[in-house]
């Protein structure tokens, strides 16, 4: 005996189901014999695409509906194929303004991670201009230190060369 049911698809708590038409005593999840349309039950309105022509050529062969095979057939048969269309036209809709709008947040964090990059190189940049111009007065102190122990060294070398020779001509004003 054949059965058309509703296969369910989609992740964790995103359903999706598929019409298909599949042997009665195997599951849900087994070889279906055809797909026969779609329902989307968290689309605003639900997305729901049958294709009566198949669900009634399988209904002449025996098969059976489910319960909510049923209602939904019977939901596709009252609101026809335009209401269809237009449930899907409007799901398409939606998914395209999602994917706009994520890809204009991702553009817009690109671009605030560029920004910071920036800013941060610059600090960076400033940071190491900062330490070398402190490197430099370190430098230029030092060598300034240096020059002025250089003079001092001169002037004791002076003095000393000038009590050595004062010493010398004590000497010899003694002698």
């Amino acid at each position: 005996m054949l059965k058309i049911r509703l296969r369910r698809m989609g992740s964790r708590h995103r359903p999706f189901y598929r019409l298909i038409v599949s042997d009665a005593r195997s599951t849900p999840r087994a070889r279906a014999l055809e797909e026969l349309g779609y329902y989307d039950p968290r689309s605003q309105p639900a997305a729901l695409r049958v294709d009566l022509e198949r669900v009634e050529y399988w209904e002449g062969v025996g098969a059976q509906l489910s319960e909510t095979v049923r209602k939904l057939v019977k939901r596709a048969r009252a609101g026809g194929a335009v209401a269809v269309e237009e449930a899907a036209a409007q799901v398409a809709a939606e998914r395209a303004a999602e994917a706009a709008k994520a890809i204009e947040d991702s553009k817009q964090r690109a671009a605030e991670e560029a920004k910071k990059a920036a800013e941060e190189k610059a600090a960076e940049e400033a940071k190491k201009a900062e330490e070398a111009k402190k490197a430099a007065d370190a430098a230029k102190k030092a060598e300034e230190e240096a020059k002025k122990k250089a003079a001092d060294a001169e002037k004791a070398d002076a003095e000393k060369a000038e009590e050595s020779s004062e010493a010398k001509a004590d000497d010899g004003a003694e002698g």
